[in-house]
């Protein structure tokens, strides 16, 4: 945004539904003209796209429902969904962890808020991956609502009821860091799992209380999307005809070269995860965050500066 000059203003929904729907409805009073949402709970990412464009307020959505339910043909100011699907996060995740236990153990799991296609598609991918383990057995596994407090209560009780843990999927940074707090407290540490990089992991996996964090790159899928935004505003990538699948533009995963990723030793892009000997005090302050010039993805404004686009964004 800051490339594209495009004044931003990040509203918290706070884990609630209501605080959520009354931030949108706020913006929009206040004469947002770009909304970046990501639906949390049972709030209706149909009913958020109706009211953005009834106001006239461009509108990208971050998951939270079924592409396939909102032809991009019926919205004017609707631009496009964006996600990095949760099911092989969940299933990387879990797949990771149980390589590290030699293919077998107990474990237990701490999952998103239900309903959530972020909760419900990384749960998905755990036990997806949990077919091609047979030795791993599933003692427990609840939602923590990918809080931290939560994560520690309940891995508290965990480790109260059952003697024999051998890992812990925690399905965010948040929840695993509140799962390493209650292990610390009853001084009984568990190899567990993190997802999403943030700052506070990286460290715990630098430090060895987490075994390792998930990178999923959502910095670059945050970046495209106000690019898809933008040119949308510009009046590129409209839709024609009566197209049900969105429009093209939706971020997987960003197609960047290794020299773009300060402190990956791997290598790797997108999906991965980050174990101790990847995890430097640069990449801890850059979190991976690549330095590029969003610019040049963007049609609208490569056309306005007579330079060559580059597209970063794939289907």
């Amino acid at each position: 945004c800051k490339q594209l000059d495009i004044p931003t203003l990040a509203v918290d929904g706070q884990g609630q539904e209501a605080t959520q729907l009354h931030g949108i409805e706020d913006s929009i009073v206040k004469g947002a003209k770009f909304l970046m949402v990501s639906p949390f709970g049972g709030v209706s990412g149909q009913t958020i796209v109706e009211q953005c464009d009834e106001a006239g307020v461009y509108v990208t959505m971050w998951s939270g429902m079924n592409p396939e339910d909102l032809p991009p043909a019926k919205f004017k100011h609707y631009t496009g969904w964006v996600s990095n699907y949760a099911d092989p996060q969940g299933y990387l995740l879990a797949k990771e962890l149980f390589k590290k236990l030699g293919g077998k153990g107990k474990i237990v799991a701490l999952h998103g808020t239900p309903g959530g296609d972020h909760a419900e598609g990384r749960k998905r991918g755990m036990h997806e991956a949990m077919k091609e383990f047979p030795g791993i057995k599933l003692l427990k596994e609840h939602t923590a609502y990918w809080r931290r407090q939560d994560a520690l209560n309940l891995m508290a009780d965990y480790l109260v009821t059952y003697p024999e843990i051998d890992g812990v999927v925690a399905t965010n940074d948040e929840m695993g860091l509140g799962a390493i707090e209650a292990m610390r407290d009853s001084n009984r540490m568990i190899p567990c799992t993190g997802l999403d990089a943030i700052e506070g992991a990286l460290q715990a996996v630098r430090s060895g209380e987490m075994l390792f964090t998930i990178n999923q790159d959502q910095y670059s899928a945050g970046a495209l999307s106000a690019v898809f935004m933008y040119d949308n505003w510009k009046g590129f990538g409209k839709p024609k005809g009566n197209e049900k699948k969105p429009r093209e533009g939706v971020v997987l995963m960003s197609e960047l070269t290794k020299k773009d990723l300060p402190g990956w030793k791997s290598g790797k892009v997108g999906l991965h995860a980050i174990y101790k000997e990847d995890v430097t005090e640069k990449y801890i302050k850059e979190q991976g965050r690549p330095v590029v010039d969003w610019r040049l993805s963007s049609k609208a404004w490569c056309k306005e500066n007579g330079v060559e686009y580059l597209s970063l964004i794939h289907i």
